[in-house]
């Protein structure tokens, strides 16, 4: 999966069930692909693949983007955001 296309075509989207299946398509991506978030679905006992609606899609914890580098395997940064809230500063 290429991450900024698949980004342009959901921001493109024009109408919401599509926009919805597009993003459940990518959620499961990134349940299998990125492995900090891969864990904490785990520890939530949350099976990424019974998953059916947007509205059930566990958000990952600021916390853990503190203590982890939340990123797919295989995919180097691009850009890294920090903030005040972020960062401590």
């Amino acid at each position: 999966m290429d991450p900024v296309a698949f980004k342009n075509k959901l921001f493109r989207c024009a109408d919401d069930a599509t926009r919805d299946s597009w993003a459940l398509e990518l959620f499961h991506w990134q349940a299998e692909q990125v492995a900090p978030y891969a864990e904490y679905l785990k520890h939530l006992a949350v099976n990424h693949a019974q998953i059916k609606r947007t509205q059930d899609i566990p958000y990952l914890p600021v916390e853990l983007f503190k203590a982890h580098e939340v990123k797919a395997s295989g995919f180097p940064a691009i850009k890294t955001f920090s903030s005040s809230g972020t960062t401590g500063q």
